[in-house]
Parts: C-alpha cells; sequence; structure tokens
C-alpha cells in the first residue's frame, strides 16, 4: 500500500491493529524524482513512528496548499499569505504534521505558480529573492 499521508496517520495505527506491518522507505531515486518532476518535498518518516519504524526513513512529504483562482485579488491573496505566515503557532497547533510549517520556505515545492498575491508577500519578507 502506498499513502501519502501525514505521520501520525489513523488509517497506519487502525492497520497496525489487526496485523503486523512494517513501512517500507521509498528509494532516494524515486524520492528525487517525485521531488523534480510533482514537487513533492523531500521528507522523512521519523524514527520512533508508530512503534515500529526503527531510523527514519526517507519519504516524501507534501504541504498543505491554499490553492486560489488566478481572479482573485492580489491583494485579498497577500492578506490571506500574510495571516497565515505570521502566526505559524496557529498553524503547528492545528496537527502534528503542521508542525514543520516555515513560513521562510512556505513558498516552495507547491506544485504550481505561486499567486501573485502571495509571491508578494513572500518577496516583500525576503524569503524570495
Amino acid at each position: 500500500m502506498f499513502e501519502n499521508i501525514a505521520v501520525p496517520a489513523s488509517a497506519i495505527m487502525e492497520a497496525k491493529i489487526a496485523r503486523r506491518i512494517r513501512i517500507l522507505p521509498l528509494p532516494k531515486g524515486l524520492v528525487d524524482y517525485l521531488h523534480e518532476k510533482y514537487a513533492f518535498a523531500k521528507g522523512k518518516i521519523p524514527a520512533g513512528s508508530y512503534g515500529v519504524v526503527e531510523y527514519d526513513l526517507p519519504s516524501c512529504v507534501s504541504s498543505g496548499t491554499i490553492m486560489v483562482n488566478r481572479n482573485v485579488p492580489e491583494d485579498v491573496v497577500y492578506k490571506i499569505t500574510k495571516a497565515i505566515c505570521e502566526s505559524p503557532e496557529e498553524v503547528h497547533a492545528i496537527h502534528s504534521s503542521c508542525r514543520v510549517f516555515d513560513p521562510k520556505v512556505a513558498w516552495k515545492d507547491v506544485g504550481g505558480p505561486l499567486h501573485p498575491g502571495a509571491e508578494r508577500y513572500y518577496r516583500e519578507k525576503g524569503y524570495i529573492k
């Protein structure tokens, strides 16, 4: 089974109740390919996860991405981006997988072009050079 879900995931924890499980790493070449071709970020399944992961396992991660229509006004998207990026503690509190949210790199690996309003915010902050 392959599933792109956040750790800890209830589906995995439930599967573990019914049977023994083993979580496998993705090959580095595959992680690199998925990063370059489809904007999956490079990540890991941390040691200790689910009580069966003995060491950090290479994997892909995908970021939570807010998608907006290109016709949404620039100032609206700018304000949304600013509100999220200037309240990282609130993002971190959503789910344990969100603890890695970092406004400085939130614009990377999103799988498509940034809306001009979001890009403006990241440039003003100096995150995009």
